[in-house]
């Protein structure tokens, strides 16, 4: 493979999504530890999983966004399909490719973990790895993907928060600390958070592709609004997982990761067109990452 076609694709990979990904995975991992339950090789483990499943889900959005014309006036970064850059059949087959490779990953690490895991662990673990594949094909594939029917932060927040977390920490521990899941929801409200801002972006764009999201049901003022909220429940349930753990002062640490977003929130509301949303992405899944770390540091070190 050429150099011209390998940053095609990885470019089609989208790694600057991946710090969200790794978010959830990051803290759950931590918060384990701080049980005194920590393990590189699950850690390891869960992060290629979880890079698999993000890159997929990047692949197949691609696809079906290409396919639906939804990216042929798209602001940002560019998509393979839709510009005819990578052919759908030849994303179909990565799709195929990167698919299976996710499974392959999932069930090394739930057979890796599987000595310690209780009771009905593995099996839900199975289905949440199954279910995962699934949400990633479906975001944008098929005949109503839910992302075109204003579901897709739903399914981030379930599956970026409280998958991510509470599956890291189960598969780590052997059990789910129901806690925890106040925690995900964080990372959760958080990385819902990146994805409306990635709608309000697009707004335009997807009204007149037929594409139905938060934002553009919102409008472009209302939208800001709904980000603002997203981003003050993260901290609310960050508040809430603190009160209940029985973790140190240095549990107060994620406190460091206030000011940017703060900082981030006044960006939003200074926006003059959608398409100037397009840099605080970036910005906002770091952060995001970083209070996943700061948090779980914190506990660690409390």
């Amino acid at each position: 493979m050429g150099k011209h076609v390998a940053k095609h694709w990885v470019a089609a990979a989208r790694l600057r999504t991946l710090p969200l990904a790794w978010s959830g995975i990051i803290l759950g991992s931590l918060l384990a530890a701080a049980n005194q339950q920590g393990s590189w090789t699950v850690f390891f483990l869960c992060m290629i999983t979880a890079t698999l499943f993000q890159v997929l889900s990047n692949f197949a959005n691609d696809l079906g966004d290409g396919l639906k014309g939804t990216d042929a006036n798209r602001t940002g970064e560019a998509r393979m399909v839709g510009s005819g850059i990578i052919s759908a059949g030849e994303m179909k087959i990565a799709v195929i490719i990167t698919a299976g490779l996710s499974i392959v990953s999932a069930a090394a690490l739930i057979a890796y973990t599987y000595p310690r895991l209780m009771d009905n662990a593995p099996l839900i673990l199975g289905l949440l790895a199954l279910a995962s594949v699934i949400a990633a094909l479906t975001y944008t594939l098929g005949k109503t993907p839910y992302g075109y029917l204003r579901l897709g932060e739903i399914m981030v927040f379930m599956f970026f928060g409280l998958v991510a977390v509470g599956g890291t920490y189960t598969v780590t521990v052997g059990r789910l600390d129901l806690v925890v899941l106040w925690a995900g929801s964080a990372i959760g409200l958080l990385s819902a958070a990146v994805l409306n801002l990635n709608n309000i972006r697009d707004i335009k764009n997807d009204l007149s592709s037929g594409k139905k999201t938060v934002a553009n049901a919102l409008g472009f003022r209302f939208a800001r609004v709904y980000h603002y909220v997203l981003i003050i429940l993260a901290l609310d349930c960050v508040f809430v997982y603190n009160w209940l753990s029985n973790s140190g002062f240095t549990r107060n640490l994620f406190l460091l990761a206030i000011p940017p977003l703060l900082l981030h929130m006044l960006k939003v509301s200074k926006l003059d067109k959608p398409e100037d949303a397009d840099p605080l992405l970036k910005e906002l899944a770091l952060t995001t990452l970083a209070l996943a770390i700061l948090l779980g540091l914190g506990h660690f070190w409390g």
